[in-house]
């Protein structure tokens, strides 16, 4: 409610809506009465002092903008202090003391150079940090993407390693596949040779196979004609058979 009043009456103070301004200032100055706002009395001050001044009263120009800077001094407000300097130069200047008005403006001027000071203090920490948090956002994109693409060149490796191992366990069991085979047509053709192509007892070459397509009468003929001669063979004394080898 006080800092509503105060608004006001700086906007008709403004307006050079003086007795409006007054008034609400006054109301202001009794709840502030029942309260103790320092800032909004240094406010409070200052608008006094503003009214007084357009009112060419200048003792009580003096007066309020004297309470404004004590205030202001108090609550560190460098702004307040400074408009109570301003306003001090202003009432100096019109009761004719003009060395004390410089001095004033001196003052007002050199809070000023502090004020703007700050200001630039300020801008320079918010680039900063600005540039650091955009220079850390930078980072992290250059992270990311070399992160993404890390973790697509190891899906890569993933699908050549696991095509390669394909590709391996293929040949793999192929070679397992022909070996086998080679070991079972080898076990197949010794077995063939053992049984077809020599005699079971006596070693000899076996005549069978090749009498296999010959007709049923002259395959018994030679089924006795091998029958005879083995048993031939059997009967012959060894140094016969070594000498008929």
């Amino acid at each position: 409610m006080i800092d509503i009043r105060i608004s006001l009456a700086s906007t008709y103070l403004q307006l050079y809506n003086y007795p409006l301004a007054e008034q609400y200032l006054t109301r202001a100055e009794n709840l502030l009465s029942y309260a103790d706002y320092p800032a909004l009395k240094a406010r409070a001050a200052l608008l006094y002092a503003g009214l007084a001044y357009h009112q060419q009263e200048n003792d009580k120009v003096i007066e309020q903008a004297s309470k404004a800077l004590e205030l202001s001094k108090s609550l560190n407000q460098t702004s307040l202090e400074q408009q109570a300097h301003q306003l001090l130069a202003l009432g100096y200047e019109q009761q004719g003391h003009y060395q004390k008005a410089l001095a004033e403006i001196k003052k007002a001027n050199s809070l000023r150079i502090y004020q703007q000071d700050q200001l630039n203090q300020i801008s320079e920490d918010a680039f900063r940090q600005q540039k650091q948090f955009v220079e850390q956002g930078l980072h992290y994109e250059t992270q990311k993407q070399e992160l993404k693409e890390a973790l697509e060149q190891q899906k890569k490796f993933q699908k050549v390693a696991f095509g390669l191992f394909c590709a391996l366990s293929i040949m793999a069991l192929i070679g397992l596949r022909l070996f086998y085979v080679s070991r079972r047509n080898k076990a197949e053709l010794k077995e063939l040779n053992d049984t077809l192509f020599t005699h079971a007892r006596s070693g000899l070459p076996n005549l069978r196979l090749l009498n296999a397509n010959l007709p049923s009468s002259l395959q018994r003929t030679q089924s006795y004609f091998e029958q005879w001669q083995v048993g031939e063979l059997i009967n012959e004394p060894l140094s016969d058979r070594l000498a008929l080898s």
